[in-house]
């Protein structure tokens, strides 16, 4: 098999792998929690929300991964785009960091997005179900809490 193909199959392979990740959901699941939740602390879907907390939380999340799944995937191409100045002996410096930026400032943008997921949750919760609240740690994948 030529090795142009085997690197177009991996390329491939790649560029759809976050599509299929997000596709998981970003739920544990009832009697399910995350095995990192610092003690005290509940996840999103313990938190006795009301049928409206529960609705508005739903629409956010959904715009939330609408956004995301374009964003993990732009993401996921300048980091083999990195990879590939990396390796090639040709490329110089500069290159290789105006590379290395943009994945930098997709990574940004990525956190920046998840701030915004998360004052909008904020702003659906009472005091006490934010008091309890515990919030993923991975910025740009809160699904991944799932255990």
């Amino acid at each position: 098999m030529k090795r142009s193909h085997i690197f177009a199959g991996i390329m491939l392979l790649l560029v759809f792998f976050p599509w299929t990740v997000s596709a998981q959901g970003r739920h544990p699941g009832p009697g399910r929690s995350s095995s990192y939740l610092p003690p005290g602390s509940i996840s999103l879907e313990r938190l006795d929300l009301t049928e409206e907390q529960r609705a508005a939380v739903e629409r956010i999340e959904k715009a939330y991964n609408d956004q995301i799944i374009g964003l993990q995937g732009r993401l996921m191409s300048k980091r083999l785009e990195l990879q590939a100045v990396l390796r090639d002996p040709e490329a110089d410096e500069h290159t290789i960091r105006a590379r290395a930026r943009e994945v930098f400032d997709l990574q940004d943008e990525c956190r920046h997005m998840a701030m915004d997921y998360y004052f909008e949750i904020r702003g659906v919760l009472t005091s006490q179900q934010l008091g309890n609240w515990c919030t993923p740690t991975d910025w740009c994948f809160p699904w991944n809490r799932r255990k």
